[in-house]
C-alpha cells in the first residue's frame, strides 16, 4: 500500500505528457487495415544504400518490420508511463491498441509483405489485403476510436487546446 501511495505521490508527469504518448503519437496508426496502408506495400518507400549511394524500394517485409519496430517502442514508452486514476483510460486503451496492431502486423502483414516480396500474383496479394481488412478494421477502428474519444475529454479536463480532425 504504501508502494502505491509513493508511486501515486511522487508522479510529475504533465497531462500533456500523457495525451502525447498515449493519443497523439497513435496518429502513426492511422490507415491500418485500410487503402492507406495497401498503397503504402503496393509503392514502398524509397532508401538510399549506404554502400554506393544508391536507392532502392524497401522490401515489404522491411517496411512492416519498421511498422512493428516504431509500434514496440511506443508500447515501451505506454509501459514505462505511471498509470494515474486520470490517465488510466488512455493509457489502457492506447496500450490495448498498440497489442492490436503489433499481433496483426506481426501475422497478417506479414504474410502480405512475403506475397509482394516474392512476386505473388496481383490477385492473390489482393485477396489476401481485402481479407485483412474485412478481419481488422472494424476493431481497429473500435480501439483507435475509443482512444481518441478518451483523449478529447482527457484534453478537455485538462484545459489542453487540441485541433481535433473531424
Amino acid at each position: 500500500l504504501y508502494g502505491i501511495f509513493m508511486a501515486f505521490s511522487f508522479n510529475t508527469t504533465k497531462p500533456e505528457k500523457y495525451l502525447d504518448v498515449a493519443v497523439l503519437n497513435c496518429n502513426v496508426l492511422a490507415g491500418f487495415a485500410h487503402s492507406a496502408l495497401s498503397l503504402e506495400l503496393e509503392w514502398p518507400p524509397i532508401k538510399w544504400k549506404k554502400e554506393n549511394g544508391e536507392s532502392t524500394f524497401m522490401s515489404r517485409k522491411e517496411l512492416i518490420e519498421n511498422k512493428i519496430r516504431i509500434s514496440k517502442n511506443m508500447l515501451a514508452d505506454l509501459s514505462d508511463m505511471t498509470i494515474t486514476a486520470d490517465a488510466r483510460d488512455i493509457l489502457t486503451s492506447s496500450i490495448a491498441l498498440h497489442h492490436f496492431v503489433i499481433k496483426v502486423y506481426e501475422t497478417d502483414y506479414m504474410l502480405l509483405a512475403k506475397l509482394y516480396d516474392e512476386g505473388a500474383s496481383k490477385e492473390m496479394i489482393a485477396a489476401l489485403d481485402t481479407t485483412i481488412k474485412n478481419k481488422h478494421a472494424t476493431m481497429f477502428e473500435l480501439h483507435y476510436e475509443n482512444l481518441i474519444r478518451g483523449g478529447k475529454l482527457y484534453a478537455t479536463k485538462h484545459k489542453i487546446k487540441i485541433p481535433w480532425a473531424g
